[in-house]
C-alpha cells in the first residue's frame, strides 16, 4: 500500500517579487533549484529528499509549499525568504486546493 502525500501551503507572499531575483537568493544557499515560467511561474528547491515548492499555480501571488513530510527544509527556506520579502506564514500549513 502507498502512504500519500499531499502539498500543504505553508506562506504566501505579500508582495510580489521579481522571479529571477527570487532564484537567484535561492541559488545562493541551495544547489538543487529548478525554476521555470509557463503561464504560471514556478521554483523547486531540493535537499536530501525534501522538496520546497515557490509557485503561482492555485493563487494570483506566490505560496510556499512543500510535499515532504520532513519540515526542516520549508523552514529554513521560509527563514530565508522572511530575510527579504514579506510573507504571510500560516500556524498550521493548509491543503493545496486540488488536494
Amino acid at each position: 500500500m502507498f502512504a500519500v502525500i499531499h502539498t500543504m501551503i505553508y506562506a504566501d507572499f505579500l508582495e510580489e517579487p521579481d522571479f529571477h531575483e527570487l532564484v537567484a537568493l535561492l541559488r545562493e544557499k541551495y544547489r538543487d533549484v529548478r525554476y521555470g515560467q509557463q503561464g504560471d511561474s514556478w521554483i523547486w528547491v531540493d535537499n536530501r529528499g525534501m522538496k520546497v515548492e515557490i509557485d503561482t499555480f492555485t493563487s494570483m501571488h506566490f505560496q510556499v509549499k512543500s510535499p515532504s513530510e520532513k519540515r526542516f527544509l520549508v523552514v529554513k527556506v521560509l527563514e530565508l525568504l522572511q530575510n527579504r520579502y514579506k510573507l504571510n506564514v500560516y500556524a498550521e500549513p493548509e491543503l493545496e486546493a486540488h488536494e
